[in-house]
């Protein structure tokens, strides 16, 4: 936490004095560090009149709260908010990836909703392609037979990702010999994931911390988890939601009901929804979605795959970005 607040603060204030001194652009375009960075960034873009765009990747300082670092009620807490606050009034523009966002800044920043402009995160439409044997090779690097069911989660193993949870339910059901657990990625729950899967039947649960994104990871799966924490789902969208879905496979979400990551998986009809923290209720999901033929699966993640290309491509989400860029550069 303090090595990620100081290079927050380090690169706002660099960003910021980059900004100062730089030849004045028509327009701020801000995807970067919460609260310090874009406060300093939004203070420096007010004092040159230049309009600036701010991105809403995630809502800070609730998601600190659903992490437990900090309280709803503390000083810090109402610190944090009132300089959020400060930033998206200044702003010349808004930009959030979800509605449910939108509907939240508007209640809680004093800014009417109408203001806000939504546009998810996406992928360049083929990013999810990859090569025909590069599942088998990535079943075959981990020692995962060909032949098992995979349920597979890649990304950060991090505070809010909880996938805690899914280690505690696969090591506590009787889920079967041939069904098998695929983490791929790095954080700082990994050693606390590791341990707990000590308790699982051995050789079950594999880890390939060395991941970077690729695809063969998801593709080897036959179904691919995206556990939250508490009420994280809230305050953030897993970026690693997006690959998931272009990896047509379907998808197993713990996540509050009504927030965003529940939604796009309704909307998208390509998995299920269960409440967050509760291993016995994610356990039976599992079951019940190995027991599931062969063609169900195969149409939930494809009905995954058509949704994402029709609303998560660059083609359709970054033209609405410059055309913002455009209006508020135009409305100087």
């Amino acid at each position: 936490m303090a090595s990620r607040l100081a290079e927050n603060i380090s690169f706002g204030i660099t960003a910021a004095l980059r900004l100062l001194f730089l030849r004045k652009p028509d327009v701020v375009y801000l995807n970067t560090w919460p609260i310090v960075a874009t406060s300093l960034a939004v203070a420096v873009a007010r004092l040159r009149r230049i309009p600036a765009i701010v991105s809403v990747q995630d809502v800070y300082p609730e998601s600190l709260v659903s992490q437990g670092r900090t309280r709803r009620s503390s000083l810090l807490h109402r610190s944090l908010l009132a300089i959020d606050g400060f930033v998206v009034r200044n702003a010349a523009g808004v930009i959030v990836i979800s509605s449910q966002f939108a509907k939240h800044y508007a209640k809680t920043r004093g800014i009417d909703e109408s203001a806000i402009t939504i546009v998810p995160n996406w992928l360049p439409h083929g990013a999810s392609d990859t090569p025909p044997a590069a599942a088998a090779e990535c079943r075959a690097r981990n020692g995962i037979p060909m032949d098992a069911f995979l349920l597979t989660f890649g990304g950060n193993v991090g505070a809010a990702a909880g996938v805690e949870t899914v280690i505690e339910a696969f090591a506590g059901a009787s889920l079967g010999p041939d069904v098998h657990l695929l983490v791929a990625g790095e954080g700082t729950s990994l050693e606390a994931c590791r341990r707990l899967a000590r308790a699982a039947p051995a050789g079950r649960i594999h880890f390939q911390p060395e991941w970077r994104g690729s695809m063969d990871v998801l593709h080897a799966a036959d179904a691919v988890m995206l556990p939250t924490r508490g009420t994280q789902s809230t305050a953030s969208v897993p970026s690693k939601m997006i690959s998931y879905l272009f990896s047509a496979r379907p998808v197993i979400a713990m996540a509050v009901d009504g927030s965003a990551t529940a939604e796009v998986v309704r909307a998208a009809e390509c998995g299920v929804v269960i409440p967050p923290d509760d291993p016995q209720s994610l356990a039976d999901s599992i079951a019940q979605l190995v027991a599931r033929s062969k063609q169900e699966r195969r149409q939930m993640g494809e009905s995954g795959y058509r949704w994402a290309s029709a609303n998560v491509t660059r083609d359709v989400c970054l033209p609405r970005v410059l055309d913002l860029m455009d209006a508020m550069a135009n409305r100087r």
